[in-house]
């Protein structure tokens, strides 16, 4: 049986990467309790947990063809937190979940396909927020190295400050790169500041929004690296290039959770069976969405 490769934890402690793979083959977790076995034969049930000390930060790099599944990562400890950094292609990242609050001061989660390939998550909880007035927050595409196609299924997404799926940045294009797709289906979004989904690709290729959810009501003001530290605006989805198809979601906010920027490329929002703003049904969870971190490393 061919063996997947692993992702490769970048923190304080090192791992002995012959032996990890060796005991992932066999089934066996490793000493990060990140269990990576050839695909399609991991049992989603059989998770470790990853305990992050306090005041620490536990950094994961994945790269081409790698991939990160089936980690619960204990952030509950004071100051404690933790990133995972992706690039390249056909990499995959799935039943994960960071449980507890983070600090700020860095990015959860930082994606890119950097070739024309693509990648994938799904089965991601990031449901426990992040202190208010605090600096970056959930998922921020890498717009610098992204050109392919990255598809998010099944995230939960709550509370942060600095945007929940930051897909999108307003001027990578202008370098001459041709800018990536961020494609979002079946997911759960709650109070992000600044807005809950950021995406649109420079190069004019569509993206798309996909039975989700928005929530808001309850978002937490924006901080360190905000444009109006105190502020809470909670955008819907956030269009910065087009078109942006969002299909079968229900977006809420007040005003309408929708808003197009002008100064990125005249993006577009395709709308189809979707409520908008006080229209939308947000009491709904999209089938599959894990409301908790146990049930995004179960798989459930």
């Amino acid at each position: 049986m061919a063996r997947e490769k692993t992702a490769r934890d970048c923190g304080t402690r090192a791992v002995n990467r012959r032996s990890f793979l060796g005991a992932a083959g066999a089934g066996i977790v490793g000493v990060f309790g990140v269990s990576v076995l050839a695909a399609g034969v991991a049992d989603a049930t059989d998770y470790r947990t990853i305990t992050v000390p306090a005041g620490e930060t536990r950094t994961f790099s994945v790269g081409s063809g790698q991939t990160f599944e089936n980690a619960l990562i204990d952030m509950t400890a004071e100051g404690a937190s933790a990133r995972i950094d992706a690039s390249g292609d056909d990499w995959t990242v799935r039943n994960v979940a960071f449980a507890g609050n983070h600090p700020g001061g860095h990015y959860l989660f930082t994606p890119a396909v950097s070739t024309g390939g693509t990648a994938r998550v799904e089965n991601l909880y990031m449901g426990d927020g992040q202190t208010a007035r605090s600096g970056k927050g959930a998922i921020r595409v890498n717009g610098r190295d992204h050109y392919g196609t990255l598809n998010v299924h099944n995230v939960h997404v709550a509370h942060f400050i600095d945007n929940g799926l930051h897909g999108t940045d307003h001027g990578y294009s202008y370098r001459g790169r041709r800018g990536g797709v961020v494609n979002v289906h079946d997911s759960y979004f709650d109070s992000n500041n600044v807005s809950n989904v950021r995406v649109g690709s420079p190069d004019g290729r569509t993206c798309h929004v996909e039975n989700c959810v928005v929530k808001g009501g309850d978002t937490r003001p924006c901080g360190v690296g905000c444009s109006a530290p105190g502020t809470t605006t909670s955008r819907g989805v956030w269009a910065w290039w087009g078109p942006v198809e969002v299909t079968d979601s229900d977006v809420g906010g007040s005003p309408a959770g929708v808003e197009q920027d002008g100064r990125a490329g005249n993006p577009e929002i395709i709308s189809e069976n979707t409520r908008w703003g006080y229209d939308a049904d947000t009491s709904r969870v999209p089938a599959g969405v894990p409301m908790t971190a146990e049930a995004a490393v179960g798989g459930r």
